[in-house]
Protein backbone atom coordinates (compact mmCIF):
# COMPACT_ATOMS: atom_id res chain seq x y z
CA UNK A 1 0.00 0.00 0.00
CA UNK A 2 1.27 3.45 -0.92
CA UNK A 3 0.78 6.65 1.05
CA UNK A 4 0.83 9.76 -1.00
CA UNK A 5 -0.33 13.36 -0.74
CA UNK A 6 -2.27 14.33 2.41
CA UNK A 7 -2.02 10.84 3.93
CA UNK A 8 -4.33 9.29 1.35
CA UNK A 9 -3.76 5.55 0.89
CA UNK A 10 -3.63 3.76 -2.45
CA UNK A 11 -3.33 0.19 -3.70
CA UNK A 12 -2.03 -0.59 -7.19
CA UNK A 13 -4.75 -1.60 -9.62
CA UNK A 14 -4.70 -4.69 -11.80
CA UNK A 15 -4.96 -2.14 -14.64
CA UNK A 16 -1.46 -0.69 -14.52
CA UNK A 17 -0.67 2.19 -13.96
CA UNK A 18 -3.99 2.97 -12.22
CA UNK A 19 -4.21 3.23 -8.43
CA UNK A 20 -7.20 2.71 -6.15
CA UNK A 21 -7.81 4.95 -3.16
CA UNK A 22 -8.56 2.96 0.01
CA UNK A 23 -9.99 4.23 3.28
CA UNK A 24 -11.65 2.99 6.45
CA UNK A 25 -9.71 -0.25 6.72
CA UNK A 26 -8.10 0.92 9.97
CA UNK A 27 -11.18 -0.62 11.59
CA UNK A 28 -9.68 -4.06 10.89
CA UNK A 29 -6.04 -3.36 11.75
CA UNK A 30 -6.38 -4.99 15.17
CA UNK A 31 -7.79 -8.15 13.58
CA UNK A 32 -4.96 -9.03 11.19
CA UNK A 33 -4.21 -12.19 13.19
CA UNK A 34 -7.75 -13.43 12.47
CA UNK A 35 -7.70 -12.37 8.81
CA UNK A 36 -4.62 -14.54 8.35
CA UNK A 37 -6.90 -17.56 8.87
CA UNK A 38 -8.20 -17.11 5.32
CA UNK A 39 -4.63 -17.71 4.06
CA UNK A 40 -4.26 -14.72 1.76
CA UNK A 41 -1.53 -12.99 3.76
CA UNK A 42 -1.34 -10.05 6.16
CA UNK A 43 -1.92 -7.24 3.66
CA UNK A 44 -5.71 -7.45 3.76
CA UNK A 45 -6.16 -4.05 2.10
CA UNK A 46 -4.36 -5.30 -0.99
CA UNK A 47 -6.06 -8.70 -1.23
CA UNK A 48 -9.55 -7.31 -0.54
CA UNK A 49 -9.12 -4.65 -3.24
CA UNK A 50 -7.61 -7.18 -5.67
CA UNK A 51 -10.48 -9.62 -5.13
CA UNK A 52 -13.04 -6.82 -5.61
CA UNK A 53 -11.32 -5.81 -8.86
CA UNK A 54 -11.41 -9.39 -10.11
CA UNK A 55 -15.17 -9.56 -9.51
CA UNK A 56 -15.84 -6.20 -11.17
CA UNK A 57 -13.59 -6.75 -14.18
CA UNK A 58 -15.19 -10.14 -14.83
CA UNK A 59 -18.41 -8.19 -15.48
CA UNK A 60 -16.87 -5.21 -17.32
CA UNK A 61 -13.24 -5.76 -18.31
CA UNK A 62 -12.79 -2.11 -19.32
CA UNK A 63 -14.15 -0.61 -16.11
CA UNK A 64 -11.86 0.87 -13.43
CA UNK A 65 -12.22 0.61 -9.69
CA UNK A 66 -11.50 4.10 -8.36
CA UNK A 67 -11.92 3.76 -4.61
CA UNK A 68 -12.85 1.34 -1.83
CA UNK A 69 -14.09 2.58 1.54
CA UNK A 70 -14.58 0.11 4.37
CA UNK A 71 -17.65 1.57 6.10
CA UNK A 72 -17.41 -0.26 9.44
CA UNK A 73 -15.43 -2.85 11.33
CA UNK A 74 -15.74 -6.15 9.46
CA UNK A 75 -18.09 -8.73 10.88
CA UNK A 76 -16.30 -11.86 12.07
CA UNK A 77 -17.91 -15.20 12.85
CA UNK A 78 -16.19 -18.38 13.92
CA UNK A 79 -17.23 -21.98 14.43
CA UNK A 80 -15.31 -24.04 16.93
CA UNK A 81 -15.02 -27.78 17.45
CA UNK A 82 -14.63 -28.51 21.14
CA UNK A 83 -12.96 -31.43 22.81
CA UNK A 84 -14.83 -31.94 26.09
CA UNK A 85 -12.16 -34.23 27.54
CA UNK A 86 -9.22 -31.91 26.83
CA UNK A 87 -11.43 -28.86 27.53
CA UNK A 88 -10.18 -26.95 24.52
CA UNK A 89 -11.39 -26.02 21.10
CA UNK A 90 -10.14 -25.45 17.59
CA UNK A 91 -11.52 -22.98 15.05
CA UNK A 92 -12.96 -24.90 12.09
CA UNK A 93 -14.70 -22.11 10.15
CA UNK A 94 -14.23 -18.36 9.82
CA UNK A 95 -16.30 -15.70 8.10
CA UNK A 96 -15.02 -12.15 7.52
CA UNK A 97 -17.55 -9.74 5.99
CA UNK A 98 -16.45 -6.29 4.86
CA UNK A 99 -19.17 -3.66 4.31
CA UNK A 100 -17.62 -1.51 1.56
CA UNK A 101 -18.56 1.38 -0.65
CA UNK A 102 -16.99 1.41 -4.12
CA UNK A 103 -16.59 4.02 -6.83
CA UNK A 104 -16.30 2.44 -10.27
CA UNK A 105 -15.92 4.01 -13.69
CA UNK A 106 -17.67 1.81 -16.26
CA UNK A 107 -16.34 1.26 -19.77
CA UNK A 108 -18.71 3.96 -21.09
CA UNK A 109 -17.30 6.53 -18.62
CA UNK A 110 -20.18 6.60 -16.13
CA UNK A 111 -19.12 6.62 -12.47
CA UNK A 112 -21.12 4.42 -10.14
CA UNK A 113 -21.21 4.17 -6.35
CA UNK A 114 -21.81 0.58 -5.27
CA UNK A 115 -22.63 -0.58 -1.76
CA UNK A 116 -21.21 -4.09 -1.39
CA UNK A 117 -21.05 -6.85 1.20
CA UNK A 118 -17.70 -8.49 0.42
CA UNK A 119 -16.95 -11.58 2.46
CA UNK A 120 -14.68 -14.56 2.81
CA UNK A 121 -15.82 -17.89 4.21
CA UNK A 122 -13.05 -20.27 5.21
CA UNK A 123 -13.95 -23.85 6.08
CA UNK A 124 -11.97 -26.87 7.23
CA UNK A 125 -9.41 -24.67 8.95
CA UNK A 126 -8.51 -27.64 11.12
CA UNK A 127 -7.87 -29.98 8.16
CA UNK A 128 -5.03 -28.54 6.06
CA UNK A 129 -5.63 -30.74 2.99
CA UNK A 130 -9.35 -29.89 2.97
CA UNK A 131 -9.19 -26.13 3.55
CA UNK A 132 -11.64 -24.20 1.37
CA UNK A 133 -12.13 -20.48 0.82
CA UNK A 134 -15.24 -19.01 -0.72
CA UNK A 135 -15.56 -15.37 -1.73
CA UNK A 136 -18.97 -13.68 -1.74
CA UNK A 137 -19.46 -10.38 -3.55
CA UNK A 138 -22.98 -9.01 -3.12
CA UNK A 139 -24.04 -5.61 -4.43
CA UNK A 140 -26.69 -4.32 -2.02
CA UNK A 141 -27.10 -0.88 -3.57
CA UNK A 142 -26.01 1.20 -6.56
CA UNK A 143 -26.30 4.77 -7.74
CA UNK A 144 -24.86 6.64 -10.70
CA UNK A 145 -22.98 9.83 -9.89
CA UNK A 146 -24.23 12.97 -11.58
Amino acid sequence: MEKLESNRNFVESQHVPERIEVSGFEAADDSVHMLEWIRKGRDFRRFVVNDIETELYAQDANSQLLSVCCKAKPNFETKVKTDQQAKNGVVTQFLAAFPVSLRVRSANGDVWRLEVEHSYQATNLDVPDEFQLRLNFTIVGHQIEA
